[in-house]
């Protein structure tokens, strides 16, 4: 009976119901498209389109790939073999909406993650991303892969490239050891005073300037 109720046809049937609790819980309207496949095996949806009319913020997503492998969480560990889309559409926030002031998180020191997480491949294959506010649009392409452990020791790699010309690009590699709290990191990058980065911060090109980044 567990089997059956991750399969396709039984998602398909909780869509409606999935639909309904996300667009109370992002103050938006979401809708998932057909989704296929298995949770116990893979998935694949067709689209996802969020749109909130608050802030202007809209975000469609087109072929998701998700892969992974549910047995490893027997040993501990969560295993995702791939996560990937063929594109996605983005419109940012226009700035509209009033501030949430969130309360201060309290510190734990002692915090460990209950399970290890394996992400073996992200592909977002085509994502392009336009600001309301300066009327600036981007287009990237993403790549990336991650582990982390419960004694929070993680590796990541990313490589965030234009597909449009655009002046920001960043490839990084990453390693964290968790126990000693000491960080190593190798990271190749450029950004642009009218790039995506300054962009999203607020920044002024003309007060801006142009940064290439080298860390080895």
């Amino acid at each position: 009976m567990v089997a059956i109720a991750g399969t396709g046809p039984v998602l398909r049937m909780a869509t409606p119901l999935i639909n309904d609790a996300l667009s109370d819980a992002t103050d938006s309207d979401f809708a998932l498209g057909r989704i296929e496949g298995s949770l116990w095996t893979g998935l694949t949806l067709d689209h996802l389109i969020l749109s909130r009319t608050s802030d202007g913020l809209h975000l469609d997503i087109n072929e998701i790939k998700f892969d992974w492998s549910p047995l490893s969480l027997l040993g501990g560990r969560l295993q995702i073999n791939q996560l990937s889309l063929a594109t996605a559409n983005v419109i940012l926030p226009d700035g509209t909406a009033p501030e949430i002031i969130e309360e201060d998180a309290q510190e734990n020191s002692s915090f460990a993650m209950p399970l290890a997480v394996t992400l073996d491949g992200l592909e977002l294959g085509e994502v392009a991303i336009v600001d309301p506010v300066t009327g600036n649009s981007f287009l990237y392409t993403l790549d990336g892969r991650a582990k982390i452990g419960t004694n929070l020791s993680a590796t990541a790699y990313l490589d965030l490239q234009p597909r449009d010309g655009g002046s920001d690009r960043v490839k990084l590699d990453l390693a964290f050891d968790g126990p000693k709290q000491q960080l190593a990191a190798e990271i190749d990058g450029a950004l642009g005073r009218d790039g995506l980065v300054m962009t999203l911060a607020g920044v002024d090109p003309a007060m801006a300037t142009d940064i290439n980044i080298a860390l080895r």
